[in-house]
């Protein structure tokens, strides 16, 4: 069994440490207590980490090695992949950032090697899609007024088929490994990190 994690990024934790928010993070923060997520698989693929960001320059799908230093910025839950479904999901993630796995390998054990990894043909971020979001209820009343009233218009708005927002793209490799033991299917563009962590939480039982 491969040991897979999900880590949820709490923007608001990390301002506590110094880190001042960005403005996405405080865009998200409207309905979102957490901002970002990536996916890191275990040892068998040297701990990398895979999402979709705009963050780097990346805007798209990207590979980073990160050792996330400060644990009470990030919610970790664990999702147990078999090394079959692990290498599924894996694939996906290589597809997606249009690098090979042997790409992957040589990067991940090349300790020179920093930054990002993705070829040039990656899945983009999906700004558009992600507008799918500015209607869904929020914890703020007087946001919730501004969105009816401002983006109505965002109901007609459809997520792109291949390009992803960041939680979004996390639950379809998970998915895609699994064959969607992992959070069932038809829902990974409906989520925000928040939401995808409840949903692992919630039904898949991840464990930190």
């Amino acid at each position: 069994m491969a040991d897979n994690y999900v880590k949820s990024y709490n923007a608001k934790e990390a301002k506590k440490d110094g880190k001042p928010l960005t403005i996405p993070d405080r865009i998200i923060l409207l309905r979102s207590y957490l901002t970002h997520s990536e996916n890191q698989y275990s040892g068998r693929k040297w701990h990398v980490s895979w999402s979709f960001t705009m963050a780097d320059g990346a805007n798209g799908a990207r590979f980073k090695k990160i050792t996330y230093s400060h644990p009470k910025r990030w919610v970790t839950d664990r999702i147990e992949l078999s090394n079959a479904e692990e290498d599924r999901s894996f694939a996906e993630a290589c597809r997606l950032a249009d690098v090979t796995p042997e790409q992957v390998e040589a990067w991940a054990t090349d300790d020179s090697q920093q930054g990002i990894l993705q070829g040039p043909n990656h899945a983009k971020y999906d700004l558009k899609g992600l507008l799918t979001h500015c209607l869904k209820k929020s914890p703020t009343w007087w946001v919730n007024i501004v969105r009816s009233t401002v983006w109505c218009w965002t109901v007609f708005v459809k997520p792109d088929e291949e390009d992803c927002w960041c939680s979004e793209g996390v639950c379809w490799v998970n998915q895609y490994g699994t064959f969607c033991r992992v959070l069932g299917s038809d829902m990974a563009d409906t989520l925000d990190p928040q939401e995808l962590h409840e949903a692992l939480v919630k039904e898949y039982k991840a464990k930190p």
